[in-house]
């Protein structure tokens, strides 16, 4: 399936984190939570900035299936304007995400290349 792009699908999950993090009472549920919301925000952040727009005056209008289409700078409703994301992607990047800082908040330890490659493709 597809969902809406932008980072609209991932923006689309805050409320119900915030929801949960209203209701949390451990300290490092809290914690993980306010940092994967911000991880959440990425995408359409980096996108904004990509496109020569600056995220801390846009952002803040983005909400549940809403982001901006940096072709014309508007924010708009993804899904009618045609902007896609593949889901099974999408999910797979949340996954890896997470599982990569319960791994890095577990062991304590991450090793880092000194000079990663360069993708010079996306």
């Amino acid at each position: 399936g597809v969902v809406p792009g932008g980072g609209a699908a991932l923006l689309a999950c805050r409320p119900a984190l915030r929801r949960r993090l209203k209701s949390a009472a451990d300290e490092d549920e809290r914690a993980a939570l306010r940092g994967l919301l911000l991880a959440l925000e990425a995408p359409a952040r980096a996108l904004l900035a990509n496109a020569g727009f600056d995220p801390s005056v846009i952002g803040p209008q983005l909400a549940a299936g809403l982001g901006c289409d940096v072709r014309s700078g508007a924010v708009t409703d993804l899904r009618a304007a045609g902007v896609w994301d593949s889901a099974a992607v999408l999910t797979a990047a949340v996954h890896s995400a997470v599982a990569g800082a319960g791994l890095a908040l577990t062991v304590e330890t991450l090793v880092q290349r000194a000079s990663p490659p360069v993708a010079s493709e996306p």
